[in-house]
């Protein structure tokens, strides 16, 4: 695109391209003010002109957003160049712009990855730290002496292997997490009864309801099936009822149902516990983050964010509703199981 503007801002001449940006003919841009074709920017051009007519000295390479006539934005680089008369007086300026949105947007796209890519390794290496020095240090205090204390050494042995579960969990999640999120994993679908598996599932998790004083129902109609893979699918439920049991509070209960809606199966875990301040329930899904940081041993920041990128990688959607002091409900819609459309399939 090219503009050949007076010392007025008045566009003399232009070329075509740029004449298509205001969605006019060039006939129809050349004699006409800036503030008349692009009012928005034209204030902005024209200090920018002015400083190349003023110095008398170029101004090139410059990115600056420009509004096209249908109301979409595009970036474009600029180089402003001060053009003189035959007595070498500066009587206005050439301007040359190239449309660079969708290099600016590729640049945008890789510094975002370069600043995630930076907050993770960090995230990581936060995580990763706690658990070694303990290992490192108890292991050291045994060497030191420590194998000839009888009061104490089964403890530092029993610290030592739980900062060790710890970093077995979050490698395990690590994994899981980039095999989703490098689109690489192929999930295994298969019909799966809902009833009958969250049954079995509640049966598993017994004895730590009892030890929380949790109470766990759940009502389900028994024809609801979901289409899904079983190891990532109890990985949800997992997640989901795990967090609910350990985030009550005594005498507390957890209830899970399920109802069909259109194409799909919407599963909500919900519970009376001490529900997520609206501080943090925007931000629950997200890596690493997590809303107690004094979290019990094992609790990474990464469950509900390698929950939601299960549901997605399953065509399916999640969200959280709560209220501080009363409880939580997590939304899981799948897509049902059609045994019609899956024997055509």
């Amino acid at each position: 695109m090219i503009w050949f503007k007076d010392r007025d801002n008045r566009i003399l001449r232009c070329n075509r391209a740029a004449a298509q940006t205001l969605g006019l003919r060039v006939e129809d841009v050349q004699g006409k003010r800036a503030e008349e074709l692009y009012p928005e920017e034209a204030e902005a051009y024209l200090k920018e002109d002015r400083e190349v007519i003023e110095s008398g000295r170029p101004k090139l390479g410059v990115i600056e957003p420009l509004a096209l006539f249908d109301g979409t934005k595009r970036w474009v680089q600029t180089d402003r160049i001060p053009h003189r008369n035959a007595a070498g007086e500066i009587v206005g300026v050439i301007v040359f712009a190239l449309d660079v949105t969708e290099r600016k947007r590729a640049e945008d796209v890789l510094r975002e990855g370069e600043m995630t890519q930076r907050e993770f390794v960090a995230n990581v290496s936060h995580e990763f730290r706690t658990p070694v020095a303990a290992i490192k240090g108890f292991a050291e205090t045994l060497r030191l002496g420590g194998l000839e204390d009888r009061q104490n050494r089964s403890r530092f042995v029993r610290i030592i292997e739980n900062h060790a579960n710890r970093l077995q969990w979050l490698i395990e999640e690590l994994l899981t997490l980039s095999s989703l999120e490098s689109g690489v994993v192929k999930l295994r679908l298969e019909p799966i009864g809902l009833a009958d598996f969250v049954l079995e599932y509640a049966g598993s998790v017994q004895p730590l309801t009892r030890r929380a004083g949790v109470e766990l129902r759940w009502r389900i109609p028994s024809s609801l099936r979901v289409l899904a893979d079983q190891g990532y699918f109890l990985q949800v439920l997992e997640n989901l009822i795990g967090n609910a049991i350990k985030y009550n509070r005594k005498g507390g209960w957890v209830r899970i149902e399920a109802a069909r809606l259109c194409g799909f199966v919407e599963l909500v875990v919900r519970d009376n516990g001490i529900g997520i301040s609206p501080t943090h329930l925007p931000r629950i899904f997200d890596r690493f983050y997590r809303v107690n940081k004094g979290a019990a041993s094992g609790a990474t920041g990464l469950g509900l964010h390698i929950v939601r990128k299960i549901i997605e990688a399953h065509g399916g959607v999640i969200w959280a509703e709560s209220k501080l002091g009363r409880g939580s409900a997590f939304r899981v819609r799948l897509p049902a199981f059609i045994k019609a459309k899956y024997n055509r399939a």
